[in-house]
Parts: structure tokens; sequence; C-alpha cells
């Protein structure tokens, strides 16, 4: 019985496709089991017209395991002498840089194997340089405070620190006896948020790759002075920087690239965030209503006039 058959397939980052790119590679943030960014899977069928059930999946070279597998849809092809084309768009997946196949099943059939590869992404260690827009340095770099989201944490709640920025990216210290931003250590990726010098408001989000800078290398010997200058009331001066290799953490957030939000692409959501769970609570009592209890006052409100006081009298 003759069969579908796969004439081209590809995976790609799905930013990349829309510049122009073919190159068959997912970008990820962190080497180790990172978030990927958005990737189409795109493929082209023929065979005789009719419905075939495809799945894929995204398989480890070297362990074979299978890291992504797709749900099952089924395709109508026009006929032998035709090509359909199909797209899947991928996200809110976990990959490890390396080598990888693309497998497809066709109505239990497996097609042979395309090549897959996942590699840092753009501003990441070891991935390409990013296209940064100019709106990201000039914003960033005025402002003492950014807003933070991390990626992964309920809420995606923005919480505000003080940073450096330095040759095109951001530097913040945190953790231990310094600033708290919970998640940040395990995160991949974050969103920061720039507000405007003028009128306060939100001016640009932008996605960040987030690597942790180790103490004694080149790049915390360059930034660690920068922020021991920035940082205000400090309880050891220069001597923090021993404090923070002992009890902190240095992270570096650079610009992928992505415009989250920004002027000319507004977001018309509030982004407001219910408040942080908590188990603080008062113990006191609630405080008494001081107009309608104080024997003094007779219960008249602050700022009302006596029944004694005639209209011109008070105009004194």
């Amino acid at each position: 019985m003759p069969k579908a058959r796969l004439r081209y397939a590809i995976a790609i980052d799905a930013a990349e496709y829309a510049a122009g790119s073919q190159d068959p590679v997912i970008f990820v943030f962190g080497t180790s089991g990172g978030a990927a960014r958005p990737f189409l899977v795109r493929r082209g069928w023929t065979g005789p017209q009719g419905s075939y059930v495809e799945q894929f999946r995204i398989v480890e070279t070297q362990t074979r395991v299978t890291r992504y597998r797709s749900d099952k849809r089924v395709l109508e092809l026009s006929g032998e002498y035709y090509s359909d084309d199909f797209e899947n768009r991928v996200a809110d997946i976990k990959l490890a840089a390396g080598e990888y196949e693309l497998l497809f099943t066709v109505d239990g059939e497996v097609i042979p194997s395309v090549p897959v590869f996942v590699a840092p992404g753009p501003g990441a260690v070891g991935g390409p340089p990013a296209v940064v827009p100019s709106i990201i340095d000039e914003a960033t770099k005025k402002s003492e405070l950014v807003w933070l989201a991390v990626a992964g944490l309920p809420g995606q709640s923005h919480r505000p620190v003080w940073h450096v920025w330095h040759n095109g990216a951001l530097y913040l210290v945190y953790d231990g006896s310094e600033q708290l931003v919970p998640g940040l250590a395990e995160a991949d990726s974050a969103v920061v948020t720039v507000r405007s010098k003028d009128k306060g408001g939100r001016l640009v989000s932008w996605r960040a790759a987030v690597d942790e800078v180790a103490p004694g290398t080149a790049i915390w010997d360059d930034v660690v002075p920068l922020l021991v200058g920035k940082r205000l009331n400090s309880k050891d001066g220069d001597a923090a920087s021993a404090r923070w290799a002992r009890e902190c953490k240095v992270a570096r957030l650079s610009p992928t690239g992505e415009l989250v939000d920004d002027p000319a692409n507004p977001s018309t959501s509030s982004q407001s965030a219910p408040p942080a769970p908590t188990e603080a609570a008062t113990t006191t009592r609630i405080p008494i209503n001081f107009n309608n209890s104080h024997r003094g006052f007779s219960g008249r409100r602050f700022g009302s006039r006596s029944k004694d006081v005639k209209p011109e009298d008070s105009k004194a």
C-alpha cells in the first residue's frame, strides 16, 4: 500500500526563521537543561490523497531518550503530485545543549530521522552575539533600579533590584546578606523591566540570559569593584567584595535581543500581581474610632463647626 513520504523536515528557532535563517538550530538559555526559545518544526509530505496520523519526537542522539513528544495530528494530503507543508510551534520545554534527532511516525511507521542541534542562545555564554536594540542600552544604563521577573516562578512577580550596566550587560549582587531575588540562582533567563526616568512608568521590558559570575574570574574582578562603588550605605565599604564572595551571588544578565514590551508595541495588560503569600499577621487590637468614642468631642467629626459659633464669627 503506498504511503506518505517525508520530503523535508527542519527544527529551527522561531525568531531566527522569522529573520530569514534556515539553520536547523534550537536555542536555549543554560547549557544543562535550560529553557528553550520557541522553535518551529516545519516539514513537507507527499503521498496518495487521503488522511494520515502523524506524530514526531525529539530524541537525544547519544542516550536515545525522548525529550519531547508531540500530540498526534491528522494530515490531509492532496495527492502524489503535490507537496503539503505543515508547521508546529513548540514552546515551554527544557533541553540541554547538544545533538538530537527529529523522528516522525506516520500511521505507525517510523520515518528516518533528521538531525537537530541545540545550542546556547544569543547573548548567553557560548552563544552567538545578540543584536540588541538601542533602547535597551540607553534605558538600562540610565536607570538606578530595574524590575526582574524570573521565568518559571508563579505569577512572574517583578522585584526591584539595584544593578550596574557594564559593556552591554546588567550585573547585580543578590541573596545572602544583600538584596533577595528568589529563583534567580536557578534561572536560565529573566525579564528585565526598565522605567522611564521622566514619567516613571514602564518604558521597556527585555529578555535576558542569566549566568552566574564566579569569584576569582576575570569578569568578577572587572565588575565587582563597580558594584562596590554603586552600593549605598554598605556596612563594610570596600571590603564588601570579600563578603559577597562568601555569602552572596553575582549574576550577569545579557540581552538576548528579544523585546517583551517597548514603546512601539506596548503591553495592554496592567501586569499587576497579587500580594505574595505570607505567614505574617498582626496581633494588636483594631484601633478605636477616635471620632465616635472620645467623650471630649461628643461624637463630632474633626473640622466640624460648633453650634455656638456663628458663620460670620468663623471668618476672622
